[in-house]
């Protein structure tokens, strides 16, 4: 698994950004409540060209994207838990009616 994540950020920086920014450009996601709410106020803000809403609505749309991913893999013959996870979300397990972290959000401070 720690592998395979490498593998995928090192594509990332290896213009990996660019093609998935075309491929959202020519197939765009549909819009969150979240963003519809942010475009609509930067539409009261902004002047009435109608270009540059669109521009700032296309940059909004794609720095505004990204995914998360919690992979966990159980090995029954070892016992064993083994969890990956990449970006803002983290993988939790229930024992004795507690929450036990199994992994840790991706944040810019750690």
């Amino acid at each position: 698994m720690r592998t395979s994540f490498l593998g995928i950020d090192e594509k990332l920086n290896d213009g990996g950004l660019k093609e998935i920014a075309d491929m959202k450009r020519k197939n765009p996601p549909k819009k969150s409540a979240l963003m519809k709410i942010i475009t609509e106020q930067m539409g009261k803000r902004g002047g009435d060209d109608d270009n540059s809403d669109d521009q700032s609505d296309e940059g909004l749309m794609l720095d505004s994207i990204g995914c998360t991913a919690n992979v966990l893999l159980i090995d029954h013959s070892r016992r064993k838990l083994v969890v990956a996870n990449a970006g803002d979300s983290r993988c939790v397990m229930g024992h004795g009616g507690k929450c036990v972290p199994l992994s840790f959000d991706h944040k810019p401070e750690n």
